[in-house]
């Protein structure tokens, strides 16, 4: 299982606790078919992609330093049309989506959008800085959401401030994750808690007391993720050694069993951190597919932030026909020799398939 990102197996194992075994079947033919065609590699699939993320807002309440999503303009979907868009992920065959911005909570219908994801029974993951969560706990807790991921870069006010571009963010968030915590206990809403840490050099030494922080605050799990650096047309991840290096501290941690992250992610990070390249291979123009708030269509995280579409909203597809289209399958043929970037987003699959 040193491949696998705990995440992964916990949603698996919900299904079958819930005896949904014809879910649990799909899930095992697309995996065969996603494997066929990554072995193939001519960019061509049969497989639909496992997990969308919606990007449903640019809007947002922080100012993170790592973050331009916020400045983006455009105009995002109205509800008909993030419904619409929902309906055709359903269609296309995904097995999950995350809601995620900008700062979802700001969309006066993100819980419509939820009520739609899970009727059309998607996997359904709210990716959130927290700063709303204890005015929306109750909503959140009744929503029938799986997992909520909540933005935790330090054990500390002064380091995840410093991160997050806002002084009491980390005091609100805290607040948010205990009323989100007990709501869902008051409702037996069966919702993972996952604080997901962006890597840098202000929390590099931090990493035991974040985890300690984590599981004190009522987090199930945690996932760390370098920080990347944004250029037009271009990702790379900074040096950020450490002695020992931080995937090594992870792998070895007496809280491993808390740690997101695979095996095989963490074996990699310290290379990639000071240096030495990040492993060729990725599978995400497989796996996954990424939209924004104005509907474009991005066939990875890394080519959702340096703003290249490979299919704008303009260009009025269905997403099928994007998924299975030309540009995507061009896009494809490079993923075999893809060093791009190191994010969880795009490279948490590739021990699954690669």
């Amino acid at each position: 299982m040193g491949a696998i990102r705990k995440g992964f197996i916990s949603i698996a194992a919900r299904r079958l606790l819930r005896g949904d075994l014809f879910w649990l079947l799909r899930q095992a033919r697309k995996y065969r078919r996603i494997r066929t065609a990554i072995r193939r590699g001519d960019g061509t699939t049969d497989a639909p992609p496992i997990i969308a993320h919606y990007f449903c807002t640019q809007r947002c309440n922080l100012t993170c330093p790592m973050c331009d999503i916020p400045g983006r303009g455009g105009t995002e979907l109205d509800t008909s049309g993030a419904l619409r868009v929902i309906d055709e992920l359903a269609k296309l065959g995904v097995s999950g989506i995350s809601f995620t911005g900008g700062e979802p909570l700001l969309r006066t219908d993100i819980f419509e959008l939820i009520a739609a994801a899970i009727r059309n029974r998607l996997e359904t993951i709210l990716v959130t800085n927290g700063i709303e969560l204890s005015r929306h706990a109750a909503a959140i807790a009744n929503s029938g959401i799986s997992v909520v991921n909540v933005s935790i870069d330090g054990s500390t006010a002064a380091i995840h401030d410093a991160s997050r571009g806002k002084p009491g963010s980390f005091d609100r968030t805290v607040e948010g994750i205990a009323s989100l915590r007990a709501q869902a206990d008051k409702s037996r809403a069966r919702i993972q808690l996952v604080a997901s840490c962006v890597l840098s050099p202000n929390n590099i030494s931090d990493l035991d007391a974040v985890i300690a922080k984590c599981k004190e605050i009522g987090f199930d799990r945690i996932v760390f993720c370098p920080i990347h650096v944004f250029s037009p047309g271009a990702c790379h991840v900074p040096l950020l050694e450490a002695a020992p290096g931080p995937g090594h501290r992870l792998l070895m941690h007496p809280q491993r069993a808390m740690i997101d992250n695979s095996s095989q992610y963490l074996q990699r990070l310290d290379a990639v951190l000071a240096g030495k390249g990040v492993p060729a291979g990725c599978t995400a123009g497989y796996t996954t597919l990424i939209l924004d708030h104005e509907g474009c269509a991005y066939p990875c995280k890394c080519r959702f932030e340096v703003r290249q579409p490979l299919v704008s909203a303009a260009q009025n597809q269905s997403l099928s026909d994007i998924w299975y289209g030309p540009e995507f399958s061009d896009f494809r043929k490079s993923c075999r020799s893809c060093t791009d970037c190191y994010m969880t987003i795009n490279r948490e699959f590739d021990g699954l398939f690669v």
